[in-house]
C-alpha cells in the first residue's frame, strides 16, 4: 500500500536519490513543478518538452528511469519508450496517460510497458511509484 504523509514520503524520495531520472512531457508547468521538486529532494533529475529533446539526452548519457507522457505530435511517447526498451535495457519506463483509455493502456502492456501513471499525478505519487518500482527491481535481483 502507499502512504501518503510528509516522513513516508520523505522515506520514499531517498530511495531514488542515487538514480539519474529523465522526464519526458509537453506540458511547461509539469515540467518546471516536477524540476522544481525534485531538484528540492536533491535527484538527479532533467525534463525535457519532447520525445526528440529526450532521444539527444539520451546521446549524452544514460538515466535510470524515464518517464514519458503519451500525447506529443510525431512520435509518440509510448514509440519513444519502445526504443528506450530495445536500446537500454537497464532504465526502468514509465508511461503517463492524461485519462483512463483502456486503448493506451493495452497498447502500453502489449508493447511491454507495465509501469503507467494516470494524469493528473503529484509529485510525491511519482516519488511512491518511483520507490516502488525500485524496490520490486531489487528484490527481483535477489
Amino acid at each position: 500500500m502507499i502512504e501518503n504523509n510528509p516522513i513516508s514520503n520523505a522515506n520514499q524520495a531517498s530511495k531514488i536519490k542515487d538514480k539519474k531520472i529523465l522526464l519526458v512531457d509537453s506540458s511547461e508547468r509539469i515540467r518546471d513543478a516536477l524540476s522544481l521538486f525534485f531538484e528540492l529532494e536533491e535527484c538527479d533529475f532533467l525534463a525535457v518538452g519532447t520525445p526528440e529533446e529526450a532521444l539527444k539526452a539520451l546521446r549524452k548519457d544514460t538515466y535510470d528511469i524515464i518517464v514519458a507522457d503519451y500525447h506529443f505530435p510525431g512520435l509518440n511517447g509510448l514509440e519513444f519508450l519502445i526504443h528506450v526498451k530495445s536500446n537500454f535495457k537497464k532504465t526502468i519506463e514509465i508511461l503517463t496517460i492524461s485519462y483512463n483509455d483502456s486503448k493506451y493502456i493495452e497498447e502500453a502492456q502489449k508493447a511491454g510497458i507495465r509501469n503507467i501513471v494516470q494524469k493528473p499525478f503529484s509529485a510525491e505519487t511519482l516519488i511512491l511509484h518511483l520507490s516502488h518500482l525500485l524496490e520490486k527491481e531489487r528484490n527481483n535481483k535477489r
